[in-house]
């Protein structure tokens, strides 16, 4: 798992390339339309998306993050102002 690229937001989302995401330290992967790691932490498959109360809203390939997006491409993930 190469950590290179990683892009730090709020202090507990980190994304990586490969789109995978790390929550607390714990994998999430977004192309399985996955999972659930916590109790804040629910599905992914056109559904919201809560992180300690935060609301990402995701349209195909678009996180949205405190109403910042954040477009995830083939490999690297940039954080749009």
């Amino acid at each position: 798992m190469m950590a290179t690229k990683l892009l730090t937001i709020r202090m507990k989302l980190h994304v990586y390339r490969k789109k995978l995401l790390m929550i607390d330290r714990k994998p999430l992967m977004i192309d399985r339309k996955v999972l659930t790691l916590h109790l804040n932490l629910l599905m992914i498959d056109r559904k919201p998306l809560m992180i300690d109360r935060k609301v990402l809203m995701i349209d195909h390939k678009l996180l949205v993050i405190d109403r910042k997006p954040l477009m995830i491409d083939h490999q690297l993930l940039a954080l749009r102002l």
